[in-house]
């Protein structure tokens, strides 16, 4: 997997967290807080493993949900650039194609834990 594919993703997933409001900036460990979770698999983001109430790869966002209290800021978001369906869909776009390149590299992954079996059985 291309180093650059993952830290693409992370930042979508960043940008998209920030714009869906969900709490990024409080903990210090805001990245980390989510991968314990278990429930509801499908609708967490793939590195941060934050919900974030749909079911991917869904063409549907719900905006506008407030997941941290805030000050409102003077201008919308929108208003000043930021599209949370832009990257949203770019999220998308993205994973699917790290998955697709996930897909390919499973032969040589599980040709190399074969090999590996047969190599521990001779010692």
């Amino acid at each position: 997997m291309p180093e650059h594919a993952l830290r693409d993703l992370w930042h979508l997933e960043k940008k998209l967290r920030e714009l869906l409001h969900v709490d990024t900036g409080s903990s210090p460990t805001w990245f980390l807080d989510a991968c314990g979770q278990t429930t509801q698999p499908r609708r967490r983001l793939l590195l941060t493993n934050s919900g974030i109430g749909v079911e991917l790869p869904s063409r549907m966002l719900q905006l506008g949900l407030q997941f941290e209290f805030k000050l409102t800021e003077l201008f919308k978001g929108n208003a000043m650039g930021e599209d949370a369906l832009r990257v949203f869909y770019n999220y998308l776009k993205s994973l699917k194609s790290l998955q697709q390149g996930i897909v390919a590299e499973l032969p040589q992954v599980r040709a190399a834990a074969a090999s590996g079996r047969s190599w521990v059985k001779r010692t």
